[in-house]
C-alpha cells in the first residue's frame, strides 16, 4: 500500500518542475519579442520628379525672401522678391511655388505654371544683367530660375508617363486661335511696363514688349506662335486622338505661362506705381481664353484613349 502510494507522488511533478516544464525556453521567449523590440524606422522618399518639384518650389519660395536688386556695393536694405524689388516677377514665383507645394496639381497646369515662372524669371535675370546706374542682380534672381527650372525638371518627368497625363480636348478652336493671335499682337506691337526699368526710372511712354528693359514679349511671342501651331496640327487627318490628347494638353500648358508672365508683368507694375501697358492686359485676357478653351476628355471616352494610348 506505501509502495503505491509513494509511486503516486513520484508521478505527479513538483509545483516548481510543472511550471518550469509549462514556460517555453528563454531563447524562443527572445526570438519572440525581438520583432516588437526592434522597430525598423523607415524614410518614405518620394518619387523623383515629385521630388524634384518638391526642392525647386523651396527654392521658389525662398527666393522671395532673398534680394532681387543690389545697389551699389551691398544689398542693404534687403529688395526683396516679394516686394518691388522683384518687380513682380518674384512675388509671381513665389505664388507658384506655394502652389506646387500645397498639394498635387494636374500635370499641365504643374507644368505650365512651372514653365512660366523659369521663363519670368529667365527674363528677370537677363533684364538685371544689363541694367545700368549702379543697379545689379541679387542672389534672389538666381535662386528663383534655377529653382523653377528644377520644378520644371520635376513636371516634364512626370509627364513622360503615359498613364498620368491628362486626358485634354480643345472644345472650343475659335476663341484659342483668338486667345493666342491677341497675345502674338500685345507681345510686338502694345506697350508694356517693366519693375525694373519703368517704374524705377520713371520713363514715359512706356516700352514695347520686345524692348531690352522688359523683353518679356519674347516668351510671350514665342509661345503664341506654338499654340497656333499646335492649333493647326489639330487640323491634321493624320493625327490620331491620342497624338491630339497631347496636344490639347500642351496647349493648355503653354496658356497657363503666358498668364503667368503676364500677371508677373502687371504686378510689377502695380508695385512700383508705374502705369500698366495694354501689352500685358491684353496677353492675360488672350492666355485665359487658351486655357479657357481646353477641357478635360468625358469619361465615356477616357477608356478609350487609355487604351489608344496602351497600345501605342
Amino acid at each position: 500500500m506505501s509502495e503505491q502510494v509513494d509511486s503516486g507522488q513520484q508521478d505527479q511533478d513538483p509545483p516548481e518542475e510543472a511550471i518550469a516544464n509549462d514556460s517555453p525556453p528563454a531563447s524562443e521567449t527572445a526570438e519572440a519579442a525581438s520583432p516588437e523590440a526592434k522597430r525598423l524606422v523607415t524614410l518614405a522618399v518620394p518619387p523623383i520628379d515629385r521630388l524634384l518639384v518638391l526642392l525647386g518650389a523651396a527654392a521658389m519660395v525662398l527666393s522671395g525672401l532673398l534680394s532681387w536688386i543690389e545697389v551699389g556695393s551691398d544689398a542693404f536694405p534687403n529688395f526683396a522678391g516679394i516686394g518691388a524689388g522683384g518687380g513682380g516677377i518674384g512675388f509671381v514665383v513665389v505664388l507658384v511655388g506655394i502652389a506646387l507645394l500645397s498639394r498635387r496639381r494636374q500635370l499641365d497646369t504643374a507644368n505650365g505654371a512651372a514653365l512660366g515662372a523659369f521663363l519670368a524669371s529667365l527674363v528677370a535675370v537677363i533684364t538685371l544683367v544689363d541694367e545700368a546706374d549702379g543697379i545689379g542682380m541679387g542672389a534672389g534672381a538666381w535662386v528663383a530660375m534655377v529653382g523653377s527650372l528644377v520644378a520644371l525638371a520635376g513636371t516634364s518627368f512626370g509627364t513622360m508617363d503615359p498613364s498620368r497625363r491628362p486626358l485634354r480636348r480643345v472644345t472650343h478652336k475659335a476663341p484659342a486661335t483668338l486667345g493666342a493671335a491677341l497675345a502674338v499682337i500685345a507681345s510686338f506691337w502694345l506697350d508694356w511696363s517693366s519693375g525694373f526699368s519703368a517704374g524705377m526710372a520713371g520713363s514715359f511712354p512706356l516700352p514695347g514688349g520686345l524692348d531690352s528693359d522688359v523683353a518679356t514679349g519674347y516668351p510671350v511671342l514665342i509661345l503664341g506662335v506654338l499654340v497656333l501651331l499646335l492649333l493647326l496640327g489639330l487640323l491634321s487627318p493624320t493625327a490620331s486622338a491620342v497624338m491630339q490628347a497631347r496636344m490639347a494638353m500642351n496647349i493648355r500648358m503653354v496658356g497657363i505661362a503666358m498668364a503667368v508672365l503676364a500677371v508677373g508683368d502687371i504686378a510689377g507694375s502695380l508695385m512700383t506705381s508705374s502705369l500698366t501697358g495694354s501689352g500685358p492686359v491684353l496677353t492675360l485676357v488672350g492666355a485665359l481664353m487658351v486655357t479657357r478653351s481646353v477641357g478635360s476628355i468625358p469619361d465615356a471616352d477616357a477608356g478609350a484613349e487609355t487604351a489608344d494610348a496602351t497600345a501605342t
